[in-house]
């Protein structure tokens, strides 16, 4: 059962309390008239924790293209709650995952945040991509050097020169994305902040004081 009003923590899914917020620390600081922009979805849960503390006036868009080797299959995911720890759920298959994040998403929308989701491969989205300067490119789709490269080439032209950058998984050494965004980011202006405790995610920033 998803009941969001406990907002991303009643959405199944892996995301961590610490990664959910260093995904909103940022998304605070998204400047109005801006983007956000999630690669890899999943159940939802980490569109949830973006449109649970997005500016009514900062558009948020959501990619995943559930393929059955894009998360694995098989597994019970976990749904945490404020009142309690986080219990297990049924198998989530792709085509289960891809309505749950519908759900979410009309949810928020149905508050006023402006919300889009598509079922697109992020680096091919992103070529095609016309929506307004980004301030917030969180990453978490395949997981591989070649697929973050695919996905810079794609997404980073399009963002603000105040923006920040967060990659899920990123001291996961077979992953490889700490090599790739070392090489890739720097020089295009890129600071790289480190981690919260607790957190996975590997945050990058340009423009900021």
């Amino acid at each position: 059962m998803i009941d969001l009003s406990f907002g991303y923590r009643g959405v199944p899914g892996m995301l961590s309390l610490e990664d959910a917020l260093t995904i909103q620390i940022s998304v605070r600081r998204a400047t109005p008239g801006h983007a956000v922009v999630e690669m890899g979805a999943w159940c939802g849960r980490s569109l949830a924790a973006i449109c649970d503390v997005a500016h009514s006036r900062v558009q948020v868009f959501s990619y995943d293209n559930y393929l059955e080797d894009s998360q694995a299959v098989g597994e019970g995911e976990a749904v945490g709650t404020p009142m309690g720890p986080a219990t297990a759920t049924a198998p989530i298959t792709p085509q289960v995952a891809k309505r749950i994040r519908d759900v979410v998403a009309k949810h928020y929308f149905s508050l006023g945040v402006n919300v889009e989701v598509a079922v697109e491969e992020a680096s091919k989205a992103g070529q095609f991509y016309n929506g307004p300067p980004i301030s917030v490119l969180f990453i978490d789709d395949h997981h591989s050097a070649e697929q973050l490269e695919k996905n810079f080439t794609a997404w980073l032209p399009k963002c603000a020169p105040q923006c920040t950058v967060l990659l899920h998984d990123y001291l996961h050494l077979p992953y490889g994305l700490q090599p790739g965004a070392e090489r890739i980011l720097p020089p295009l202006g890129f600071v790289y902040v480190g981690w919260r405790v607790g957190s996975g995610i590997g945050i990058w920033t340009r423009g900021y004081t």
